[in-house]
């Protein structure tokens, strides 16, 4: 069932957003990053139709799948072929991930933490259309610094991140995010590339994650927000 083409995720995104001056008068780190963590966060589910290619050492493909985010954050894929046989299910919950693959090659596969070197505590929010963000509020310890080339950058705890602004909207958007965390295990590092923001929405309809021992690439064939509350 799993293949992939491993040469896909060296496509390079295309610009997504044009270029946004955050650091004029009255610019603050912190309060861009708010705007930035805030953009889709009146969208409490989803349900919807990606185009997903994934890669790690276990397993790699390019398929379609059905996707929802409950209301209470958990992620639910049905994966099928191009006929629209179904040929796994995929649950992430509060970090943990769950495959069941049926049929002649059934399996039952659970992980916790990350798939393929990727946080999965960030499913929820990229799968409604939201950007990684560290928890807010931040505590009294961490530090956000911007820059003229609209870099912001944010250092929480052991974890940084290195968010590459444009503009959409009248307001930041993110074009890429670099994410590293260093403790005793070693170094952590994903990258991530936001693309084609939704017109009425600011939601990236493609995205993708990358890490030195997996890969993933999304992108929404239909989706249908629902709202919080």
């Amino acid at each position: 069932m799993f293949r992939i083409l491993a040469a896909a995720f060296g496509v390079a995104f295309l610009a997504a957003c044009a270029h946004l001056n955050l650091t004029g008068p009255g610019s603050n780190a912190l309060s861009t990053l708010d705007r930035v963590c805030a953009l889709g966060a009146g969208t409490g589910s989803m349900d919807g139709a990606v185009w997903l290619k994934a890669h790690s050492k276990d397993a790699s493909g390019q398929f379609p799948a059905d996707v929802k985010v409950e209301s209470s954050g958990k992620v639910l894929m049905e994966v099928t072929n191009l006929i629209g046989e179904t040929q796994a299910r995929i649950e992430v919950d509060s970090g943990s991930y769950h495959i069941m693959v049926p049929g002649k090659d059934a399996r039952d596969e659970k992980g916790d933490g990350s798939w393929g070197g990727i946080p999965l505590r960030w499913a929820p929010r990229l799968f409604l259309g939201r950007f990684p963000c560290p928890d807010l509020p931040l505590d009294s310890s961490a530090t956000a610094k911007l820059d003229v080339d609209d870099h912001l950058e944010v250092h929480v705890g052991n974890e940084d991140y290195l968010y590459v602004l444009s503009a959409w909207g009248g307001g930041p958007w993110v074009s890429e995010l670099t994410w590293l965390r260093k403790n005793a295990q070693g170094e952590s590092r994903v990258l991530f590339k936001f693309d084609r923001p939704d017109e009425s929405s600011g939601a990236p309809l493609r995205w993708s994650a990358v890490s030195d021992q997996g890969s993933v690439d999304v992108r929404w064939r239909r989706r249908k927000p629902g709202t919080n509350g």
